[in-house]
């Protein structure tokens, strides 16, 4: 992952504990020092990131698909999003539009 800028005064990991892990994310609990020396409980959802695409016809239609959504308990129009399994993020959206919707595009990046 990039680092935002250069941080002589970032925190300190001292211990790392998973205490849910799935196939699409990880809660994870660490005990960390900050940079003013105060010990603290940071808990997060470790994810590996995602890709959106908004696929565009030549008509420049935009191209929606339902997906039933669990935790709304509702059917959902959406554009095609996951999450991804490398830094490639030219073949991870590619791989998405084909997973998904069926197609393959040409890809541009906003």
């Amino acid at each position: 992952m990039p680092k935002c800028v250069e941080n002589k005064n970032a925190w300190l990991t001292l211990s790392k504990e998973y205490l849910v892990t799935t196939k699409w994310l990880k809660l994870r609990k660490d005990q960390v020092r900050t940079h003013n020396g105060k010990e603290i409980t940071y808990t997060f959802l470790d994810h590996p990131g995602s890709v959106l695409v908004v696929p565009m016809t030549a008509e420049r239609e935009i191209v929606f698909l339902r997906q039933y959504r669990y935790t709304v308990n509702d059917w959902c129009w959406e554009v095609p999003a996951g999450s991804i399994e490398s830094a490639d993020l030219r073949t991870e959206s590619l791989r998405e539009l084909q997973e998904e919707v069926g197609l393959y595009a040409m890809i541009s990046f906003l």
